[in-house]
Parts: structure tokens; C-alpha cells; sequence
């Protein structure tokens, strides 16, 4: 019997982030370990009218090719990759890997040349995508790998996963539609902002960002997500930090991003976002030393 929270990933990939459309062609990118959420993938593809169609990674093919292929080989660029990204409506890349040091060994420079060699097709995927003619959005299917990377047990880390991505409820879908319209009513509010000053021991960062757009990140390109985001100005940015960042030891955690309110610095609580090993990456908390100013003041 399927892992009901595997059921529900596949829903939420095909019906939310993608979207997918009847007649549409739908590229599933896997390896083999991720197999159980490749079936309700196709599955899901199906009822959603598209035309399912798979390629599969092994163990060990990036290695080989890298340490023992010839120039040739590693700058060939398969034909067969090229036409899946000028056909393809959809693409849906679950990473699941066996090992993620994998290329620990592999001289950066032949890793780099591969990189180069498909920069065209690279330039090509972003210009499709851009244009609207592809939705693409990657996700991670729990492995030992993975777990180990985050000095986690398997049952815990999937669990870590699957509850980041609200697979643990009825109907993860309606709750990422919601985090959709909130994260779209916070970027509509940042981008009437002029400056956000983050202020806490030893730090005191300030970050220019008026006329800059703010993009909700809501689990339609990476799932899960979880935050909205925008490059500062590099002229109106200016920061003091002697404080060291330490790395939790789940080693999952990223930076916090924090935003006040300017009417109300002193008395009403700061809404601060992070993500760590035991807070969803949805959740908001309160946090002093935060202030936003907007446009007029």
C-alpha cells in the first residue's frame, strides 16, 4: 500500500504546482529510489489527461562519465534531452540520489566543462519558462542519503519532509493555495516599502529595496517553499556584523528573514520567517529588532 503522504505529494505536484492540462506533455525526472512517488506521479498525470513520460537516473553514471569519458563524451549533449526540452508542456524533478558526494573526487575542471557544454540547453529551459511555454518545479523525495546529510534517521527526516509540505494534512492543496494568498498579500505590502533594517546583537543590516518587486514563493518552481523574495539595491544597502552564524546539527536551517511594521515599531511584535529543522518553513514568529519603512517616510 502507497505512503498516503506520497499520494498526496503527486496530487499536489500535478494538480497545484504544475497544473497540469489535458494533452499536455509531462516530463518526469527521477531515479529508481523514488519510484513509489514516480507511479502516483504518472498516475496523477493521467487522471489529469496529460501524456506521462519518464527518464530515470542511476547510480554511479555521473561518476563514470566524469572520471573516465573523454572530452567528446563529456561535452556531447544527448539529442534526445534536447527535444524533451523543446516538446515538453511540464516538467516534474524529483531528486533522490544515492549519494550526495558522489563527485567529491571528480576534478572541478571536467565537472565544469560538462557544465558548459550545456549552457545552450540551460539558456533554452529559462527562456521556454519564461515565456510561459513550460512549468517546471522540482522537489526532493526523502533517502537515506538525504537523512544522513541531515543527521537524521529515515522515519524522521521523511517525516521532516512530508510535514514541510503539509502532506501530513487532508487536503495539502487548499493549504498551499492559502500560504499563496498570503505570501501574495506580503509581497504586494513589501513592494511598497522603501527600507528594512534588521537590527540584533551585533549585527545592524539595512537593505534598500524600494521599486523592487517581491516574488511569493509558493511551491509552484521548488516544493516545498515558503517565502517571498527580491534582491536589495546595492546602492541603498549598507551592513555591520561581527556576529558567526553556526550551523544547526540537522543541518537543514537557512537564514531568517524578519519585516515590522514603521507605524508601530516600539509596541506591535515583528513578524520573523525561518526555517529550521523543527519549524515549517510557513510559520511566522515574533522577533524584536526589525523595522520597515515605507515609501513616504
Amino acid at each position: 500500500m502507497a505512503d498516503p503522504r506520497v499520494e498526496r505529494l503527486a496530487d499536489v505536484l500535478v494538480n497545484y504546482s504544475t497544473s497540469v492540462e489535458p494533452g499536455q506533455l509531462v516530463l518526469l525526472e527521477t531515479t529508481p529510489l523514488a519510484a513509489p512517488l514516480l507511479r502516483e506521479l504518472y498516475r496523477r498525470v493521467l487522471d489529469a489527461g496529460g501524456h506521462p513520460h519518464t527518464r530515470l537516473g542511476f547510480d554511479g553514471a555521473a561518476e563514470a562519465l566524469l572520471a573516465e569519458g573523454s572530452d567528446e563524451q563529456i561535452e556531447w549533449v544527448n539529442p534526445m534531452r534536447v527535444e524533451d526540452f523543446e516538446r515538453t508542456d511540464v516538467r516534474i524533478s524529483v531528486e533522490a540520489s544515492w549519494n550526495t558526494r558522489e563527485l567529491t573526487a571528480i576534478d572541478p575542471a571536467r565537472q565544469a566543462q560538462f557544465s558548459r557544454a550545456r549552457e545552450t540547453l540551460r539558456e533554452r529551459y529559462l527562456e521556454r519558462s519564461r515565456l510561459g511555454e513550460l512549468k517546471s518545479v522540482v522537489t526532493a523525495y526523502p533517502t537515506v542519503a538525504s537523512a544522513q546529510d541531515a543527521e537524521m534517521s529515515i522515519a524522521d527526516y521523511e517525516e521532516f519532509v512530508y510535514s514541510a509540505g503539509f502532506l501530513d494534512r487532508d487536503d495539502p492543496v487548499a493549504a498551499w493555495r492559502e500560504l499563496g494568498e498570503r505570501l501574495e498579500k506580503l509581497s504586494a505590502w513589501l513592494g511598497e516599502r522603501r527600507e528594512i533594517r534588521v537590527v540584533f546583537e551585533g549585527t545592524d543590516l539595512t537593505m534598500g529595496v524600494e521599486g523592487r518587486s517581491w516574488i511569493p514563493c509558493d511551491g509552484k518552481e521548488n516544493f516545498p517553499d515558503g517565502e517571498v523574495s527580491r534582491a536589495p539595491s546595492r546602492r541603498a544597502s549598507r551592513a555591520t556584523s561581527r556576529s558567526a552564524i553556526r550551523r544547526p546539527s540537522a543541518a537543514v536551517a537557512s537564514a531568517a528573514f524578519s519585516f515590522g511594521s514603521k507605524a508601530a515599531k516600539s509596541s506591535r511584535p515583528v513578524l520573523t520567517r525561518a526555517r529550521t529543522s523543527s519549524r515549517r518553513c510557513s510559520a511566522w514568529t515574533t522577533a524584536p529588532g526589525v523595522s520597515v519603512s515605507s515609501p513616504s517616510a
